[in-house]
């Protein structure tokens, strides 16, 4: 039986609200802040700063995140199933946005501990804790997007106001926050501190807003049938264009995590310069994210969602393959260089970011008309659970390299590294990322949906009853 809307949003007649857009693209400050620092400083902090080896600090990230992509889903039909006076998702997004601020100091702030032991433990715990409460807040957050659109075209909206609050939490966490963490050299345990409470008062602000301000948000009782868990993974497996945009976004996710994670390393240690060129580097590439939205906005909706979305996915794969000539910057002109990578970089990571999020209501919307249910949850649940699987094997997969390479740890010191291991940071940062990306395209290709059989779907359906 299909689930009935609460009296607590705008029809679809009325299109989606300007305040209602804005304020769910907020929510994305504080989770593209905590996806994106975590990313570029995590296993660095753990590797230069604690003492920690690569493939220790990979693990460690791919346990966390294993934990995580079984709870995903079970946070998702819980969503699913929730109801209150408020709406079924936003005491979720009220209580995830407090455990992201407080598990994100808590992960930056470690105390001394007397053996490498404790401090390994100490650290998944947190990292599980802060994989927690991401995914409390996010599974969530992206079913209302599911629920408060029913056009084509509304779901691309609302998905671009997203990824400009994405590209501004990408600033925050990839420029701002190694500025502050590593101002010169690796940084200091005090510095990354700073950086923690800084960072953490954007994930705390940004998550309320999005919780205050969803409050008209159109929400759904929960049907009046609900199936299990195992039951509803294997009608989310049946939804073949989910499958495909699920699988080709995993691959993709693992070659932007592998050069997220590899960042700072190139930086410093192939490129060799300083913290205020990374920062700037950084930013050349969130402005050019932001300033090609639209275009690729334009392009989706003009040659369709899939054919822009494959023109991204090369510009990234393509412009990732150039730092396999990279080394260190000793002119202007090697500096303009990487400068353009930077653009060329952020041109395709944004149409990355907007073309998959707007693609995923989309199959959302297949699954509801062809079985009449609402289980938006249960959807955004496995796609942040592959998000969070990306990461996973991106922080491992580069911990095993730097470790194979010969990466030299330290607390706090800054080493010279070997050879072998500048050799492990540009593959890490150039052939990994490829690979990956380049993958995917062969699911894209097969993707199935467009604006047109959506249409004709949702015409069948109506006939039919």
């Amino acid at each position: 039986m299909a689930a009935t809307p609460q009296a607590t949003g705008s029809t679809a007649a009325n299109g989606v609200p300007f305040s209602l857009r804005l304020s769910f693209g907020v929510g994305s400050l504080g989770q593209a802040t905590i996806l994106n620092s975590t990313s570029v400083l995590l296993l660095f902090f753990m590797t230069n700063l604690l003492g920690i080896r690569p493939s220790v600090g990979g693990a460690l990230l791919f346990i966390a995140k294993l934990i995580d992509i079984v709870s995903n889903p079970i946070i998702g039909m819980l969503s699913d199933r929730t109801q209150t006076r408020i709406g079924r998702r936003r005491p979720y997004l009220l209580g995830g946005g407090v455990m992201m601020f407080v598990a994100f100091i808590l992960l930056f702030t470690v105390p001394e501990f007397s053996s490498q032991w404790l401090l390994t433990g100490y650290l998944l715990l947190l990292m599980v804790f802060l994989s927690l409460a991401y995914a409390t807040f996010t599974v969530p957050y992206l079913a209302v997007a599911a629920e408060a659109t029913r056009t084509y075209d509304e779901r691309t909206s609302i998905m671009a106001y997203r990824v400009v609050f994405i590209l501004l939490g990408t600033l925050v966490g990839t420029a701002i926050a190694p500025a502050i963490a590593t101002p010169s050299g690796v940084g200091t345990r005090e510095s990354f501190a700073s950086m923690a409470l800084v960072l953490g008062a954007v994930i705390l602000i940004a998550s309320l807003l999005c919780f205050w301000g969803t409050r008209k948000a159109t929400f759904y009782n929960p049907d009046a049938q609900t199936l299990g868990f195992l039951s509803q993974f294997g009608i989310a497996w049946r939804n073949r264009p989910f499958v495909i945009l699920a699988t080709a976004k995993l691959l993709q996710l693992c070659g932007v995590a592998s050069v997220i994670t590899c960042a700072l390393y190139l930086t410093r240690y192939v490129l060799d310069i300083s913290g205020l060129q990374v920062a700037l580097f950084f930013l050349a590439m969130t402005i050019s994210s932001a300033l090609v939205v639209p275009v690729w906005w334009w392009m989706a909706r003009r040659a369709g969602k899939k054919s822009a979305y494959i023109t991204a996915v090369l510009i990234y794969a393509l412009t990732g393959l150039t730092w396999l000539v990279a080394g260190p910057v000793e002119s202007s002109f090697d500096m303009a260089l990487v400068y353009g990578r930077a653009v060329l970089l952020g041109v395709g990571s944004g149409g990355l970011i907007l073309l998959g999020v707007s693609m995923l209501p989309d199959t959302i919307e297949y699954d509801r008309l062809k079985s009449g249910a609402r289980r938006e949850g249960v959807f955004t649940g496995l796609w942040s659970a592959v998000e969070k699987g990306a990461t996973a094997v991106g922080g491992l997969i580069i911990g095993l390299i730097l470790d194979l390479m010969g990466f030299i740890k330290s607390t706090g010191d800054v080493v010279a590294q070997p050879e072998t291991a500048i050799s492990g940071i540009i593959i890490g940062s150039a052939v990994v990322p490829a690979v990956f990306m380049l993958a995917s395209l062969p699911l894209l290709f097969r993707y199935p949906l467009s604006q047109e059989s959506l249409e004709q779907l949702e015409v069948e359906t109506a006939a039919a009853g």
